[in-house]
């Protein structure tokens, strides 16, 4: 459990699970081969975002872990983003490399290229998780950079409680509040998953 700021002595729950690394890669290493392409860092950051949160959304658990922060560019789940970096400044230092179950292919200016290394056991996913990936990768990768953006940083779901995080100057998004915004816009109601996430903040 995550406890990672304080609003009107609401503790923001940022985090419902450590982040873990292995799982990062199983699910990026997953996608990559499911659909037959590689992706790059961007992708990856979003669709990291995306899955935890539809998972979060359905079952009040993330799927990878990590902390979830309004950064400049958009939500991020810092530890995420973290790994993927470092696999490219290995890549800088040493040329093609592996950690874990993903790779760098190549770099291109400031954008590396990332591809699937060695294989996965696709029955250690539940179905849930295979739900919450491929949703993630439905919404976010026929966007282009800019409907990104939009999508991130404008009036929907996501860029709403994005952009009220970083009104407050809270260094976190409480997971509660992405239902909230979600189910508002989009006429549904996961009031389970949400008393899941309001035991953890009981338990802070």
């Amino acid at each position: 459990m995550t406890m990672s700021a304080t609003q009107s002595q609401k503790t923001v729950i940022s985090q419902l699970k450590p982040f873990s690394p292995e799982r990062f890669d199983a699910c990026m290493n997953y996608l990559m081969r499911e659909y037959d392409r590689n992706l790059d860092q961007h992708d990856i950051t979003k669709i990291h975002v995306m899955s935890d949160f539809f998972h979060v959304l359905e079952t009040g658990k993330q799927m990878i872990g990590g902390n979830l922060s309004p950064w400049k560019h958009g939500p991020v789940l810092v530890e995420g983003y973290k790994r993927i970096r470092s696999l490219g400044h290995r890549y800088d230092e040493a040329g093609p490399t592996h950690l874990g179950k993903i790779r760098v292919l190549m770099k291109s200016g400031r954008r590396y290229l990332y591809d699937a290394y060695g294989a996965i056991d696709d029955e250690d996913f539940s179905a849930a998780e295979v739900e919450s990936l491929h949703r993630a990768w439905s919404t976010i990768m026929p966007l282009t950079f800019k409907e990104r953006e939009e999508f991130f940083h404008g009036n929907g779901y996501m860029g709403r409680v994005w952009n009220e995080a970083k009104s407050r100057g809270q260094q976190a998004i409480d997971w509660s509040e992405l239902i909230d915004a979600y189910d508002t816009q989009q006429g549904e109601d996961h009031t389970q998953s949400k008393l899941m996430i309001e035991a953890w903040r009981s338990d802070g």
